[in-house]
């Protein structure tokens, strides 16, 4: 069924119809559980609802059609309402709030609201914040978790009450004390003044230059892949972006850019995949011919993304592995063996530690009963239902590091 849905997926970013004419009622289950695991159930109904096969079972697709309906209705109010709110931030925030991802890589899409967000993303200078907030506090937006200081977070979410608005405000765009990705900020130094404006449904959009964009979708797909897994819409983003504006990407810099994080082969596989399921135009977009040269199984990776999840959020066993794999990736940095991010993952340090557990703060010598308050909670949830054990997020984290490896992330041994 993974072969229909990438059929199905590639056949909506071209706005086309599959032509099926023969499938069951369990495979067109398992088609909308593997889109809905993917959040591209919109787009994935709008290429087979057409077809013969779908005729078959009315009741089946009626039901889809209505989730659909309600799934597209809530991204059209969504935007609505952040399209309304942009311009306040903007004259009365104090800055100069570059729109990411959700937005602008909708706008990509054919039909731009099948491609649902989560939440919107804005970047704007630490120094803008206190204006910013205000701004949103005024608008009635609420913080998500009112018990963290939002002065001490790199990114603060809000929303707001009697509305399905769910907006991000990044004055970094990752932490910046990611032992594995808070280098990456180093990056995007400058990015405001590269940034260019677009127009969507007439409202004025600041956001990052071509090259800046693409290599953050780039690099948010690495913090993803690093932690539990990337999704395919990423890679329909990244796909989508590329045949878009890929003629005013400075590609050897982002070539560059990938070269010091490892990722080169990694994004290699990447557009292997959109070229062979979703439409990637090499030539239009100007896909340098020595990242074309690498040679790389792009299948182990899409059979990561189609086992993951849109985040690797699958299952928890595979949330629970990211320890382990971030914990791998940071002793790839410091030179140490891989194995032991096992270890870190179930004694992890005290700075990581005191975001659970806040009472280490003022008390760091009580990080052993922290460590053991962990062990034990780790113990419960893997009771409570025999699919969560510690040996399985072991095993999924091994497979996982074996693919980094693969994919020249982290070194073989």
């Amino acid at each position: 069924m993974n072969e229909k849905f990438l059929e199905a997926l590639g056949a909506a970013l071209r706005k086309e119809t599959v032509s099926w004419t023969k499938v069951s009622r369990t495979e067109w289950q398992e088609l909308f559980q593997i889109a809905s695991k993917q959040q591209v159930l919109p787009l994935i109904y709008e290429a087979v609802c057409k077809c013969l096969a779908a005729k078959k079972e009315p009741e089946l697709l009626k039901a889809c059609s209505n989730r659909v309906m309600g799934e597209v209705a809530r991204q059209v109010m969504k935007t609505s309402d952040f399209l309304s709110l942009y311009p306040r931030i903007c004259s009365e925030g104090g800055c100069l709030p570059l729109v990411m991802k959700g937005l602008i890589c909708r706008n990509l899409y054919l039909t731009p609201n099948t491609r649902p967000s989560l939440d919107e993303d804005i970047l704007i200078s630490e120094a803008c914040f206190p204006k910013v907030h205000q701004v949103l506090i005024q608008e009635g937006m609420r913080l998500m978790k009112p018990e963290e200081n939002p002065d001490k977070t790199y990114e603060v979410s809000y929303v707001k009450k009697g509305t399905f608005l769910y907006l991000e405000v990044h004055k970094h765009l990752f932490a910046e004390d990611s032992e594995t990705i808070g280098d990456f900020n180093g990056f995007f130094e400058g990015v405001f003044t590269r940034a260019i404006q677009e127009t969507i449904q007439g409202v004025p959009i600041w956001t990052m230059g071509y090259t800046d964009h693409l290599f953050y979708l780039i690099c948010h797909a690495v913090k993803h892949f690093l932690h539990s897994g990337v999704g395919v819409r990423q890679v329909c983003d990244i796909v989508l972006f590329a045949n878009a504006h890929g003629a005013e990407v400075d590609w050897n810099l982002v070539y560059q850019n990938c070269q010091k994080i490892h990722a080169e082969k990694l994004v290699a596989a990447i557009f292997k995949i959109g070229k062979i399921y979703f439409g990637f135009d090499a030539e239009k977009a100007c896909y340098p011919s020595k990242w074309q040269a690498i040679e790389t199984d792009e299948k182990a990776l899409l059979y990561d993304m189609l086992e993951g999840g849109i985040t690797g959020n699958a299952e928890k066993n595979r949330l629970h592995s990211s320890s382990i794999t971030m914990n791998a990736v940071n002793a790839q940095k410091k030179g140490k063996r891989v194995r032991h991010a096992i270890f870190k993952s179930i004694f992890p340090a005290l700075k990581y530690m005191e975001g659970k557990y806040p009472y280490l703060e003022k008390k760091p010598y009580l990080l052993p009963v922290a460590w053991l308050d962990r062990i034990i909670q780790y113990g419960k949830w893997a009771y409570r239902s025999p699919k969560n054990h510690p040996a399985r997020s072991i095993e999924i984290a091994n497979r996982r590091i074996a693919l980094m490896k693969q994919y020249g992330i982290i070194e073989k041994n």
